[in-house]
């Protein structure tokens, strides 16, 4: 079973992402930025829809709605705070499809706007975006704030996934084995 600490033993940047937005999946199966610590909507946001955006581009992610980020400044500035700038360009060049550079919140009028921008317009951009590996500034990102993420975790943590729990489940199997054998 995957722990908080079994996660952070992974090598490869990937896998250490992907295990980590998991576990932040099993506390919080939905994304609500308001109830976010700022680790865990860095995390969340940016592989989700870094993944979004690498399969279907901006217009994917634009017909998306994001409680507690109508206009997706939350979700670009989180790849800002990775350093990841050219995913943030990429951002901010979609923005520019918008009036006020802001994508409305509403979900009909975004898709509305993004349908008079060319093909060739939203290659360009979701092929800035596409040129990076989100896992090589993420996977830095999460090393360097281990203990923030690992307090963040414990904190939210339902008690079926701790590790004292997994530890006195492994020992309640050894004792019903035992028990049995008798």
């Amino acid at each position: 079973m995957r722990t908080i600490e079994s996660s952070f033993n992974q090598a490869k940047n990937f896998d250490l992402c992907d295990d980590l937005f998991s576990l932040y999946s099993e506390i919080n199966n939905s994304i609500n930025i308001p109830d976010m610590s700022e680790q865990e909507r860095i995390i969340t946001l940016t592989w989700h829809f870094g993944g979004i955006i690498c399969n279907g581009g901006f217009g994917y992610l634009y017909c998306a709605n994001i409680k507690g980020d109508p206009h997706y400044h939350l979700t670009a500035e989180a790849f800002k705070k990775l350093g990841c700038d050219r995913c943030f360009s990429a951002f901010e060049e979609s923005f520019r499809w918008y009036p006020d550079n802001t994508p409305p919140a509403d979900v009909s009028e975004r898709r509305h706007l993004l349908a008079l921008v060319s093909e060739e317009e939203k290659t360009r951009v979701g092929s800035m975006f596409w040129s990076v590996e989100l896992a090589d500034f993420l996977g830095p990102y999460i090393r360097t704030h281990r203990a923030a993420i690992v307090k963040d975790l414990r904190a939210r943590m339902p008690w079926w996934i701790t590790r004292r729990f997994v530890r006195w489940r492994y020992a309640l199997g050894q004792r019903l084995k035992r028990w049995f054998r008798q």
